[in-house]
Formats: structure tokens, sequence, C-alpha cells
């Protein structure tokens, strides 16, 4: 049996605005050539007080959907339209920590990055949820964060085990990871035109594959358009 202190949920600022900024980077490819790779960032503008003048910090978790439009060879076959669930970087941990930030509203603050490939062709929309936290989950986030971005060598100290506010009330002496938090949650989208992210190609314009003519071969692909798709 396990016992944590109450949690208070706080109340989320206004609504930010979430922008994309298209960058290029120089980059080594497997071959050892340098090439060039146009990167996507999403970068939150808003404030990071609530009406009541709370400071907050934010978790954020990421996801997209992209369209894909068939570009079948026969001049004669009726292109469908596919809609496939694009998972975000798992591994991720996407958080702003508002005891870093000076003043109640940031401009800028890059929340994820993403590869403006061929998914950027017809559509995109990331969906983004959006945790609002206290100073004691965010530090719990923020040491796990630390945890996954480590950098070094195995002779290197390893990270310490991440805060918690459990313990076991039971006599089992049992070591306990994670921690209990309560957060308000809300939930925006953001849609990615392909000018935005550079203009990139469709998949088939280079090679005629297999589902040039079939796109429920992609995975997690579906015929059904998402009802938020505008």
């Amino acid at each position: 049996t396990f016992w944590s202190e109450e949690q208070q949920i706080l109340d989320s600022p206004e609504p930010g605005i979430f922008d994309i900024d298209m960058v290029e980077r120089d980059e080594l490819n497997t071959t050892g050539n340098i090439i060039s790779t146009t990167y996507l960032e999403v970068k939150f503008n808003g404030s990071i007080e609530n009406e009541k003048s709370e400071r907050v910090s934010m978790l954020w978790d990421i996801d997209g959907t992209y369209e894909f439009i068939e570009q079948p060879p026969d001049p004669a076959a009726i292109p469908r339209t596919c809609y496939v669930s694009d998972p975000g970087k798992t591994n991720d941990i996407n958080l702003l920590l508002s005891r870093n930030i000076e003043g109640s509203r940031i401009s800028g603050y890059k929340v994820y990055e993403d590869v403006a490939n061929w998914r950027f062709w017809s559509g995109y929309y990331y969906t983004i949820v959006q945790y609002t936290l206290g100073d004691h989950a965010a530090q719990y986030w923020n040491e796990v964060k630390s945890g996954n971005e480590r950098e070094g060598t195995i002779f290197d100290v390893p990270p310490g085990r991440a805060t918690t506010n459990m313990i076991a009330i039971d006599d089992s002496g049992a070591e306990v990871l994670g921690f209990f938090y309560a957060a308000q949650v809300d939930t925006f989208r953001r849609f990615v035109t392909n000018d935005e992210a550079g203009n990139p190609f469709h998949r088939c314009f280079f090679e005629q594959l297999d589902l040039c003519s079939n796109c429920l071969m992609i995975f997690n692909s579906t015929y059904d358009k998402p009802k938020y798709w505008q």
C-alpha cells in the first residue's frame, strides 16, 4: 500500500498560440556526406500565469495525423485518400518550467521538433495535449527529462533516481518509483501547410511504391477522415 499527499489541480492559463518555424541544418548522412535537412519547430507563445495569478509549468504530449493521396501509375485509376496516425517521439519530454521564465509570458519557446518530409505534402495536423503542472510535479518531470537526455560515457556517475512523493505504508520498505499528481488537460490542434513545411515532394514523386496505389499499406492508415480535419 502506498500513500501520497493530496494534490491540487491548477487552472490553465488562457490558451496559447503554437507557431511553426522552419530551419535548415547541415548534417552527416550514413555515407559521411554533408546534407541539408529541413526541420520544423513547434513553438509556444502565451502566458504561464492563470487567472488566479498562479504561475504554472506545462508538459506537452504531441503526435500527428497526415493526409496521403494516392499517386497510382495508371492514369485511369481514381486516387484515394488516407489519413495516417503519426506517433510522436515517445522518449521526448516536452516541458516548460515556469521557474526558469522571467515575467508572466513567453514567446518562441520550442516545444517539439520534426523532420519536414513527404508527410507534409498534402497537410499535417499536430495534436498537442497540454498538462498544467505545479512546482513539485514539474520538478519530477524535469529530473526524468534530465535522465533521458544525459550524455557522457559509461564511466560517468549515473543519474540519481527521480523525486517521488509516494511512500510505502505497509512496512514493506519497498522502494517507490514515480510521482502522483493531478493536472488540468487541454488539447490543441495545429494544421501545417505544405508551404510552411518548405514545399516537400510527395513520397511517390521519386519512386513508384505499392503504397502509391494502395495507401492502406501505410501503417496506421485509414480512409476515415478525422472529424477535426478541415
